[in-house]
């Protein structure tokens, strides 16, 4: 039987040597994989601790599916993190993840405390590992096929610190107007890092502004904002505390019936090439067609179109209250960014006692009419809150202020998500601090206080005395992660 193999193994005996003549004097070598690489990675169902109940009252623990917060993985430092960091309250101490590898040996160091070394323990999909222990992260590694340990990667499960719907409002800052002045009537704006207050000091219409001290982290984000001493600034005769609007990076107010500028590279007013009279200044809108809404000696609406002069006059049948702050807001609309919805809120002055609403208007840039809402049902209006401000801030409309028929002052937000056409109250993130209400009740004075909202997303609250309130929704503090 040997000798009936003798040709086949000379056969391949033949074949060996050709191969080995065809390949030189170089061995044809098979690779076993010895590559260690995590290559995916991410999280599943994981438990927060949260907060129930219309007030937040009550306590209670639910779960959450993390699979859609990405991790990268820094091959080259050996790193793997969220950069979207994961809800206030996600619990670390039992956390099932899920890793894709070049191999199926994966080991991670499992510590029973800080000052533990740890132990080199062997990773099953159903394992709960526990991230609390070390704020550093856990080590992992994979072994390849060829029983070569690589290099270890640091896991850390970021989480935040804060919710970030919720608005933290820092100490107030007590600063005070020049010449100790107390100021009603007021109206604030915010432009060029600066914020601006007008108001009336015992009949006599003043101007205050003070400097924004920003100190920003990555990606241009301000983690804090402080404010200067104020600065009087001087102003015409006849100056309309509730007038002065934004626009065109200028503020524009009346002055006897005349429209004003004030530059705040400056802080000089000069009084504009725009001659025709008017009685009230309505909004600014700045964007692809910049307009101006101006009421004029008629009681009717004017609009001013980029550089051109006013146009023609349109009845409004009195729809804006005399004497009364006109509190806009410009929303830009999602399907077309050339065009811009203005709101306009004005307290409810000469309506009957029985009335609980507020006067809510709005048009968009290609409009050519003001639409008064006509809410139908009660429960949905806009309330009729005593010296109100508007806001439009993270995507939403807010009023608050003074006291309505069902709440004291500052003690709630109201928020509108439709654009002013229907509200409701907010109690969940949007709060204010106790003390507010007592700093509104220090002066009886009509409109003792103003809101503004700066390009940083912070909200300041000036009160009659030059007091300063500054508050933000937690996540506009956070750096943009991609």
């Amino acid at each position: 039987m040997r000798l009936k193999s003798l040709p086949f193994i000379s056969t391949l005996f033949g074949i060996v040597l050709l191969l080995t003549s065809c390949l030189g004097d170089s061995p044809l070598t098979v690779a076993v994989s010895d590559e260690t690489s995590i290559t995916d990675f991410y999280v599943g169902l994981m438990k927060v601790k949260g907060k129930t109940g219309k007030n937040l009252e009550k306590d209670t623990i639910y779960r959450i599916n993390m699979a859609t917060y990405p991790f990268t993985i820094d091959q080259l430092n050996r790193e793997i993190y969220n950069k979207d960091s994961l809800p206030v309250g996600t619990m670390l101490d039992k956390v099932v993840v899920h890793i894709t590898a070049d191999t199926e040996n994966i080991f991670y160091t499992k510590k029973n405390s800080l000052t533990d070394e740890g132990t080199d323990t062997t990773w099953v999909e159903t394992d709960s590992i526990n991230f609390s222990i070390d704020p550093s992260g856990v080590l992992f590694k994979v072994s390849s096929n060829q029983n070569v340990m690589g290099r270890s990667y640091r896991v850390r499960i970021n989480v935040h610190n804060q919710v970030p719907d919720s608005i933290i409002w820092s100490q107030p800052y007590t600063l005070s107007f020049p010449d100790n002045a107390s100021l009603s009537h007021q109206k604030a704006l915010s432009i060029d890092g600066k914020l601006y207050v007008f108001g009336n000091d015992n009949g006599t219409v003043k101007a205050q502004y003070t400097t924004i001290d920003y100190s920003f982290s990555g990606n241009n984000v301000a983690n804090n904002a402080v404010p200067n001493e104020w600065n009087a600034i001087t102003l015409p005769a006849g100056t309309d505390s509730y007038s002065p609007i934004v626009w065109n990076n200028l503020i524009y107010f009346l002055a006897d019936n005349q429209l004003y500028t004030l530059n705040p590279a400056t802080n000089i007013c000069q009084a504009d090439e725009e001659t025709t009279p008017l009685s009230a200044l309505i909004a600014g809108v700045d964007g692809t067609e910049t307009r101006l809404y101006a009421i004029d000696l008629n009681g009717n609406c004017i609009t001013k179109k980029n550089d051109m002069p006013f146009g023609e006059a349109e009845e409004i049948d009195g729809i804006f209250p005399k004497d009364v702050k006109l509190n806009t807001a410009n929303i830009p609309l999602a399907h077309n960014e050339t065009l811009t919805r203005t709101v306009v809120l004005g307290y409810n002055k000469n309506g009957a006692a029985e009335d609980t609403t507020n006067i809510v208007c709005n048009r968009i840039t290609n409009e050519e009419r003001w639409t008064v809402y006509q809410q139908s049902h009660a429960e949905f209006t806009c309330p009729r809150i005593e010296n109100p401000s508007l806001i439009y801030y993270d995507k939403k409309l807010y009023t608050f202020g003074g006291k309505s028929k069902n709440w004291e002052p500052f003690t709630q937000f109201f928020v509108s998500d439709d654009n002013g056409l229907t509200w409701k109250p907010t109690t969940r993130y949007m709060v204010f601090p106790e003390d507010f209400q007592t700093f509104y009740n220090e002066s009886t004075e009509e409109n003792s206080y103003s809101c503004t909202v700066d390009d940083q997303n912070y909200i300041w609250i000036i009160w009659h005395d030059g007091k300063i309130s500054r508050g933000r929704v937690n996540h506009f503090g956070f750096a943009p992660k991609w």
